[in-house]
């Protein structure tokens, strides 16, 4: 594993340059968390704290998510949508998954006794 790339002021390949603000390469990068699903517990207390501060960004801060989040969240509460179910989405092998055992319909074979 390399050493994590120092940040400068200076222009990429010139000689020198100070550190801005010390940070790393490594430490400002930000990947999104997408990578997992709001339980309805938490979408609960997303709503809870929307419900008390009326202000997406207030809501956000004491929820611990981003404020895009509750507006979603708020949205879909007050168009009625907001189900405990997880959205079903569709796949790539969805229109083989109906066909029999493959292409051109051939049965596994048999294991030898």
């Amino acid at each position: 594993m390399r050493p994590p790339q120092q940040l400068s002021a200076a222009p990429p390949g010139a000689p020198g340059g100070r550190p801005l603000l010390g940070l790393t390469a490594r430490a400002t990068v930000q990947r999104p968390r997408r990578d997992r699903v709001k339980s309805a517990e938490e979408i609960m207390e997303i709503l809870e704290a929307f419900d008390l501060t009326r202000s997406y960004r207030d809501a956000a801060e004491l929820a611990g998510c981003d404020h895009h989040t509750v507006a979603r969240y708020v949205a879909a509460r007050e168009a009625g949508t907001l189900t405990a179910d997880p959205a079903t989405r569709v796949m790539v092998v969805d229109p083989y998954r109906a066909k029999p055992w493959g292409v051109g319909g051939a049965q596994p074979r048999q294991a030898a006794r």
